[in-house]
């Protein structure tokens, strides 16, 4: 049975933290340019795709500090 890639398969892949693939892939700043462009290489080559709905739910829980409240629900 074949598994959906996850983060972390593209995080080994390109060598560095899961944190590291995930910032790339948000193209944050805390992230250089030639880390993100790597990650994003690879993320491409295995055929990557975030879960839209995991997505939703880290991107709210990056916005709480400043007060963002939202309704997850599936």
């Amino acid at each position: 049975e074949k598994r959906d890639l996850t983060l972390a398969d593209v995080a080994k892949a390109a060598g560095v933290s899961k944190m590291t693939a995930s910032r790339a892939l948000r193209g944050a700043a805390e992230c250089g340019a030639a880390t993100r462009a790597r990650v994003q290489k690879v993320a491409d080559e295995m055929g990557y795709r975030a879960n839209p709905i995991v997505a939703l739910f880290h991107a709210a829980v990056r916005r709480r500090s400043e007060g963002y409240h939202a309704t997850l629900g599936w």
